[in-house]
């Protein structure tokens, strides 16, 4: 069996039903991009990537404020972040080795870069202690409207936060699940 079927084969299956849904596929990881109204039409074999998008789709996170909220200690746990969005050359391509990152806009909208893993150029070291590391990267980029979520795998260059005609205010909830 091939890496991608493995991972995929790990990370979701899928029933086949009418839905807005990007799968970003490489060798290695699959990225999904959907409506949280959708998130039942998914099986995770990951408890903690159902358990967070479970508790997206049953909470209002319009009067919760800023921070970090633990669900289960370093498995499991979400941000919420508030900012306004920056021009991407005002960003950078992110990764991280240890933690799939979904994440969920509450209020606004924001462009997301994304690109697959293959050795590009380190522009800060990775830090285990955040479980991150920053890159130099061409990007393909998505839009994130209000009630949608990526889930980003491990070792998937990502870049949040990016405007798309004019800075907007974001409200956006990551959930962190330690990859198994």
């Amino acid at each position: 069996m091939s890496n991608k079927s493995k991972l995929f084969n790990r990370l979701i299956q899928f029933i086949i039903l009418p839905a807005f849904v990007i799968f970003i596929c490489n060798s290695n990881n699959i990225m999904i991009v959907d409506q949280i109204r959708n998130y039942g039409k998914y099986r995770f074999d990951n408890n903690n990537i159902q358990k967070a998008m479970e508790i997206i789709f049953r909470t209002d996170f319009k009067n919760k404020e800023s921070g970090k909220y633990e669900i289960d200690g370093d498995k499991l746990y979400y941000f919420v972040n508030e900012y306004k969005t920056l021009p991407a050359v005002e960003t950078i391509p992110e990764l991280h080795e240890k933690y799939i990152d979904i994440q969920y806009i509450s209020e606004g909208t924001e462009r997301i870069g994304y690109a697959p893993y293959t050795r590009q150029k380190v522009f800060t070291k990775y830090k285990s202690k955040n479980d991150i590391a920053f890159y130099k990267s061409k990007m393909s980029y998505i839009t994130l409207t209000k009630g949608m979520f990526a889930i980003i795998n491990t070792m998937e260059l990502h870049q949040p936060g990016i405007l798309l005609k004019e800075p907007e205010y974001v409200k956006k909830i990551v959930f962190k699940i330690r990859d198994s």
